[in-house]
């Protein structure tokens, strides 16, 4: 038997006797009609993804923008496949767009995007930057290899950690070695010691600063003891910030407690900077997602006090000293 059943149609609406077969019908046709097509949304973000490329091949530079390639807050899978293979594929000249793309993408839509950060944390984009976009010499390389550095926590670059240690033996220069020291992938100590033999690399801060970070303890200590004996304010900077690349646990723990340094580099007639900044710059490299730990971050005195709670928190740090009187960077009057 069946029962009456109010249907809203366009301009009109009917009650209307259906049967159980043919309610169930309409119900199906319905939610067809009302319902986005998922399946369509890919298609159309695929169809533009696949434009963009040919605006690349006829010499359009990227934009910018990248809303078009963001679904449901991640980047749309067909969208990636396209940009994947024209990173691999394409020539020089549209690789770089597309790279720069990616990287941008990555970052917009990390959840710290909002707050002003720049990391990369989308497993597929790290993956694309990584494989196809490190597979061959050029600007591409190069730009893919300093996003990798500069945006991605160290821990993400593991599952790419063998063709990053094959970009460094085949193209081997200084940026690839410090992503190499970032990832700390198995298998890449043999690479490194081979680099250290040869003229152009043997004196090579960042070969140490790898070989440190790969489990060398000799070349790790070479740069910690000048660290925590020097007291001339340009060479603890340098050497901090090359603890940071080094990343490794006894690294980390020697830059972070230092946090209370009283150094400061004077440029005279210029400026004066603490070197607690080079410190934080270091202990930021490693943790990235730690907003406190940004130099913007420092507008007085408790900001310092927490990126010290956090030092204590992680790394069992005790101080030797008080904190020095505040100060960041102070420029002379002109």
């Amino acid at each position: 038997m069946g029962r009456v059943v109010s249907v809203i149609f366009p301009r009109y609406r009917r009650s209307i006797l259906i049967t159980g077969t043919c309610l169930l019908l309409l119900q199906i046709l319905i939610g067809v009609t009302c319902m986005p097509s998922d399946a369509n949304k890919q298609m159309e973000t695929e169809r533009l993804a696949r434009e963009q490329v040919d605006h690349f091949r006829a010499g359009q530079p990227f934009n910018g923008e990248v809303g078009a390639y963001i679904v449901e807050g991640r980047p749309d899978a067909g969208a990636l496949n396209v940009f994947g293979d024209a990173l691999a594929q394409e020539p020089e000249t549209v690789r770089i767009q597309v790279a720069n793309l990616l990287i941008a993408l990555g970052r917009q839509v990390d959840p710290l995007s909002a707050s002003g950060g720049k990391l990369i944390r989308n497993p597929r984009i790290i993956h694309l930057l990584a494989q196809n976009g490190s597979s061959r010499v050029g600007q591409t390389r190069d730009e893919c290899l300093e996003a990798l550095r500069r945006s991605v926590p160290g821990a993400l670059l593991k599952d790419d950690g063998t063709a990053l240690t094959e970009t460094l033996q085949r193209f081997p220069d200084t940026t690839s070695l410090l992503v190499v020291a970032k990832a700390k992938p198995e298998g890449a100590l043999p690479v490194v010691m081979e680099m250290a033999k040869s003229p152009r690399w043997a004196k090579s801060d960042y070969v140490q600063v790898a070989l440190a970070a790969l489990g060398d303890k000799a070349a790790e200590a070479k740069i910690v003891q000048p660290f925590l004996s020097t007291q001339d304010p340009e060479q603890k900077a340098k050497l901090a910030i090359l603890l940071g690349y080094i990343g490794t646990e006894s690294a980390l723990r020697a830059v972070a407690g230092e946090m209370r340094t009283p150094l400061v580099v004077t440029m005279p007639g210029v400026s004066r900077r603490s070197v607690r900044l080079d410190v934080l710059a270091a202990l930021r490299y490693n943790f990235p997602d730690k907003l406190f730990l940004y130099e913007n971050a420092i507008l007085d005195d408790s900001g310092y006090a927490r990126v010290e709670k956090f030092c204590e928190e992680t790394f069992g740090t005790k101080w030797q000293a008080p904190r020095p009187p505040f100060l960041t960077i102070q420029g002379f009057p002109s």
